[in-house]
């Protein structure tokens, strides 16, 4: 039997891989949302929520402790409850409607 975690890994995994779609982060939404709980973003906030679909070893080295501290913090305020894990937090991200999914073009 699988966890919420290990669950939550499978969906991310086919969503990544789904070859006709893509995520792409709906920044007027997140800007509207953040708004709501007076969280202003800056730049690096949406490429920080961008980080959170990419594979872990493209990210800078620095990156995990400001996609710790920034976007879970951002997400747990959305959410009303503590989010402390990536695939938990992509989930949330989804589940808010902070990206939404688009045709992927096709490589010429």
């Amino acid at each position: 039997m699988l966890t919420d975690s290990e669950r939550d890994v499978d969906s991310l995994r086919l969503l990544r891989f789904s070859a006709p779609l893509a995520l792409e982060l709906d920044r007027e939404r997140c800007q509207r949302l953040a708004s709501l709980i007076h969280r202003p973003l800056r730049e690096e906030d949406f490429l920080l929520l961008e980080a959170l679909f990419q594979e872990r070893e493209q990210r800078p080295r620095n990156c995990r402790r400001l996609l710790s501290e920034r976007t879970y913090e951002l997400l747990s305020l959305m959410a009303g409850r503590l989010i402390h894990e990536q695939p938990v937090a992509a989930r949330t991200a989804l589940e808010w409607g902070l990206f939404r999914l688009i045709p992927r073009e096709e490589d010429a």
